[in-house]
């Protein structure tokens, strides 16, 4: 949400020095902690769908099933383009890689498809929930 609001559009306008050095600093720090909650996301996804799966036309596992797929798209994402483009940023200067602010672009337009990819994920998850709780409690009132 935070790329989708604002930040992208910030982040054009800093200059490509701040830019890279911002990237390298964040990177550093952020890796291992979003590898866990990928991980650990596709894993509490996988129990979901398979608790879920005795009636696979609820409105839960139909929306697990597609936060799932917002899962699994948000990391094909990550692995195929924002993570090389980050190992380009992350070895800049030494690579000697000449166009920055077309790869500045392209990792912000990456970084917010991804970020509306995962609320999209959420979002979908969340309504699931709710609906099945609302269709819960209409069916307790009539009983």
């Amino acid at each position: 949400m935070f790329y989708l609001i604002g930040i992208n559009k910030a982040l054009h306008n800093i200059s490509i020095a701040s830019f890279i050095e911002q990237r390298k600093s964040i990177d550093a720090v952020i890796g291992d902690p979003l590898r866990f909650l990928y991980f650990s996301s596709i894993g509490i996804a996988v129990l979901l769908l398979v608790f879920t799966f005795r009636n696979p036309r609820s409105v839960v596992f139909i929306t697990v099933l597609l936060s799932f797929a917002c899962i699994l798209g948000d990391m094909t994402l990550a692995i195929t383009k924002s993570i090389p483009l980050n190992e380009i940023i992350n070895n800049y200067p030494a690579n000697n890689y000449m166009d920055m602010q077309t790869l500045r672009s392209e990792w912000l337009s990456y970084i917010s498809l991804r970020g509306a990819i995962a609320i999209t994920g959420l979002l979908i998850l969340l309504s699931g929930f709710l609906i099945e709780s609302f269709q819960n409690a209409a069916s307790g009132e009539r009983s």
